[in-house]
């Protein structure tokens, strides 16, 4: 978690200088686990991220409720929601499931035709993918 791996107790406005962040005299003066938790809405949890200027800072280890280790990371991504290969049998799925109609109660309704699929909704799908 971060291409680069600091104490939380690293001074706020050392990291700063040292990565020409954007952070304000009192933000200066804190540790980088106190900077952190500062800015976070809740209890700090190993994963939770807070970008500052173009970079994010990720929290690696908890002790006692202290930020112990902090990552940072230089160019954050964007969040792949589905792991490799997924999207495509989730697309397959969802054209199975829309050729076989089933009841609520989860019987086959074999006598009814298939519902036909919505026009573009499969190709939306895998656009949206396929761009992140």
């Amino acid at each position: 978690l971060g291409d680069f791996v600091f104490a939380g107790t690293k001074k706020m406005g050392s990291l700063a200088d040292e990565y020409d962040l954007p952070v304000n005299r009192q933000q200066r003066d804190l540790t980088v686990g106190q900077l952190l938790a500062n800015l976070l809405p809740n209890s700090p949890s190993i994963g939770d991220r807070v970008a500052i200027g173009t970079v994010e800072l990720v929290i690696r280890a908890i002790q006692d409720e202290q930020i112990t280790e902090v990552g940072l990371v230089l160019e954050p991504g964007k969040l792949h929601l589905l792991p490799p290969g997924l999207s495509g049998r989730l697309a397959t799925l969802v054209a199975r499931l829309r050729r076989r109609p089933v009841t609520v109660d989860g019987n086959d309704r074999a006598d009814e035709p298939p519902v036909p699929p919505r026009p573009g909704l499969l190709q939306r799908l895998r656009t949206a993918l396929l761009r992140q």
